[in-house]
């Protein structure tokens, strides 16, 4: 009669120790799965404007991108600010370059664009402006 007991204490403290072991198995599995999730919402959230780049010239001016909607506005003023450039100091090839985009974005300005559109022209410029090369030095 006594091995019957301990024939079932042994037997319920193997199904207790089995159950303690999948709540554990099963709370992992669900902070991995949590984990994974919101790493998979970090990753499609990203946008490429969401790092910040910056591409300083001669004359200091400095253009920000930062993940946000492009619109006209925005548009406008960084075709302003690509006035300002100091082109003398840089290649004819890339300064040729920037001008095409610029035009290309006044353009879309113009006419009634879409919001594609615009955030192609931007990024063009903003491209040209960092790919913007310098003019070696002449020396004597």
């Amino acid at each position: 009669m006594k091995k019957r007991k301990t024939n079932r204490q042994e037997k319920r403290r193997r199904e207790r120790r089995s159950d303690r072991i999948l709540t554990a198995v099963v709370f992992v599995g669900i902070i991995l799965l949590c984990i994974a999730i919101g790493v998979m919402v970090y990753i499609l959230r990203k946008s490429p404007f969401e790092n910040e780049q910056k591409k300083k010239t001669n004359t200091e001016v400095s253009i920000e991108i930062k993940a946000e909607r492009i619109d006209k506005s925005k548009l406008e003023k960084l075709v302003k600010e690509t006035e300002e450039i100091d082109k003398k100091y840089y290649t004819e090839k890339s300064v040729k370059n920037l001008e095409k985009c610029v035009d290309e974005a006044e353009e879309c300005l113009d006419k009634k664009a879409r919001q594609k559109e615009l955030e192609k022209s931007y990024r063009n410029i903003v491209e040209a402006i960092q790919n913007l090369e310098k003019k070696e030095k002449k020396t004597t």
